[in-house]
């Protein structure tokens, strides 16, 4: 890069920094100026894509923006270049981060093909996926009725034992199977690691208005998130709610002791599984 461009970029950051600190107009002015400085500063697009009062194509737009400057300030042949080493060398995280986040905002928006599209690709050039991108991969396959890929994704991450993914395996078994007994172990499974999953679904336990911080695993951050990201699933699974209600009946009165909580979330399950 020119010293001059560098000189520019530099500035440009500074700028977004300032911009992370701000609201509002400011905060936009603030990334328009990092823009005039330097056209492919990838979080000057970032910020931009996250303004409140955007519209999806609006946001999506920005986020489109955000991977065409991260790609300008990579080599043409950044794929070969990089092969296996994408998360490790840190040039190259901005391109993953803005991909990964017009993914989401894509599949949010119900454009399923082009979101999964990028997922594919992201899995691909970084497969320790460090961007934990085989949960909105998941999603998003389930969401798109893509089954049988996202059988072998399940299959193919079967060490994963996160919630995301063994909810979602017990929810795929249902669908396609119904209430077998496969899909009824598969349900326990997940539940036993995460008991929080089901009372957060039934929305007996209120929600927390933002996503956690940063989630563990078996605790009530990783079934917050999980229920975020995933509870349209249960609910557009025509039974699946009830289905849960029905098999996780005796767990759930073992592990709470609050007769009242687990009847209201029984309640609640079977009726938005009717």
């Amino acid at each position: 890069m020119p010293k001059d461009a560098a000189s520019k970029a530099r500035l440009a950051d500074e700028k977004v920094a300032l911009a992370l600190e701000s609201k509002g107009k400011e905060r936009t002015e603030l990334a328009n100026q990092a823009l005039a400085l330097d056209v492919d500063c990838v979080d000057a697009y970032m910020l931009l894509a996250t303004n409140e009062g955007n519209d999806a194509d609006t946001s999506i737009a920005f986020y489109k923006q955000a991977v065409e400057a991260a790609k300008n300030n990579l080599p043409k042949n950044y794929e070969k270049r990089y092969e296996g080493r994408f998360w490790k060398a840190s040039e190259t995280r901005p391109l993953m981060q803005a991909m990964a986040s017009l993914a989401m905002a894509l599949q949010m928006n119900g454009e399923l093909e082009e979101a999964l599209t990028l997922y594919r690709k992201l899995m691909r050039i970084n497969p320790d996926d460090n961007l934990g991108i085989r949960y909105q991969f998941a999603g998003c396959l389930f969401e798109a009725n893509r089954d049988e890929e996202l059988e072998k994704h399940l299959i193919d991450h079967g060490d994963d034992h996160s919630a995301s993914l063994l909810y979602t395996r017990a929810l795929l078994l249902f669908r396609r199977h119904g209430a077998n007994n496969l899909a009824t172990q598969a349900l326990l499974k997940a539940y036993q690691a995460n008991f929080y999953v089901p009372l957060f679904l039934s929305d007996v336990v209120e929600m927390p208005d933002e996503p956690p911080m940063s989630i563990g695993y078996g605790d009530d951050s990783e079934a917050i998130a999980y229920v975020m990201d995933c509870d349209y699933m249960w609910g557009g699974t025509p039974g699946a709610m009830r289905w849960m209600a029905d098999m996780l009946e005796p767990v759930l009165r073992q592990e709470y002791k609050d007769k009242e909580l687990v009847d209201a979330a029984l309640e609640q399950l079977r009726s938005m599984g009717a």
